[in-house]
């Protein structure tokens, strides 16, 4: 469970649909209850309080950092993993949130960074999620050289943290200023340094490689992107796929999303894509 403080009060986590929880929230001492626990806010901490017999604090994973809460009973990590079990979504797939920049030239947001980075990949352990997507982050205030050892020792650390139980998932970028991972080159280059390929891999988003330069706009686009792609950091890299069109154009570095067939990419793009042998 999620609880993040904000100007419109505490708000739940999507976790609070997929378990169809009817947590009450408040702007009040009580930021909410639950069944089997309430969670109270005083001057200086969050604080649990057990609702059911036999329940104690131990018996929930809590996680502060920053201004978010997070607690997972046994009884949730149990149900998601069931229920991941039971319908087709195989594999599940984590991805980090938008503020932790893993190549931030800054000390005090590296090291926010690599705390959050590390939460998601305990989050992904404990859950049982193979997978988590990472973005390259921003050199601002350095060099490329700069923040690019800075990102590979951040993936590293994340790998130690993983212990082979989660795979990093490198995502290419639209090319916005000081981004990292915006050229398949670059994207190589990251993976040859960490050399261990079982603990990275890479995601591929098709809007952010088409405003990156990669056109894709019909087979023979296609096929010059794919080969593009294999001759880097290769096809099999890739174990994630994040399929959307584009309203920027070719080369224009504009990071919009646009639904599947109604952007700059198009129908006849996306059917060359999905139909690539590779």
């Amino acid at each position: 469970m999620l609880i993040k403080r904000g100007s419109s009060g505490y708000l739940p986590s999507i976790f609070d649909a997929f378990f169809n929880d009817s947590a009450e929230i408040s702007e009040q001492s009580v930021l909410f209850t639950r069944p089997d626990f309430n969670v109270y806010e005083t001057d200086k901490e969050f604080v649990v309080e057990a609702a059911v017999p036999g329940l104690e604090k131990k018996d929930f994973n809590i996680e502060v950092n920053d201004n978010v809460l997070q607690i997972s009973s046994e009884k949730e990590i149990k149900e998601f993993q069931l229920k991941a079990k039971k319908y087709p979504i195989d594999p599940v797939v984590a991805h980090i949130a938008y503020l932790p920049n893993l190549a931030a030239q800054d000390e005090s947001m590296y090291t926010k960074s690599i705390q959050s980075f590390g939460i998601e990949i305990k989050r992904c352990k404990i859950l049982g999620i193979p997978y988590l997507v990472i973005h390259s982050g921003s050199y601002k205030g350095g060099s490329f050289e700069e923040g690019f050892n800075t990102y590979v020792d951040s993936i590293m650390k994340g790998i130690e943290l993983a212990e082979g139980q989660v795979q990093i998932l490198i995502e290419n970028t639209g090319g916005e200023k000081n981004s990292i991972t915006d050229k398949f080159e670059n994207i190589e280059r990251v993976l040859n340094e960490i050399g261990d390929h079982k603990s990275i891999g890479t995601c591929f988003d098709i809007c952010h490689g088409f405003v990156a330069g990669y056109d894709m706009r019909d087979e023979r686009k296609v096929n010059h992107t794919v080969e593009a792609i294999d001759s880097t950091f290769g096809v099999n890299s890739i174990k994630v796929i994040h399929a959307n069109d584009a309203k920027g154009e070719l080369g224009s570095n504009l990071d919009r999303h646009e639904h599947v067939g109604l952007g700059n990419i198009g129908e006849k793009g996306f059917k060359a894509l999905i139909n690539h042998p590779k």
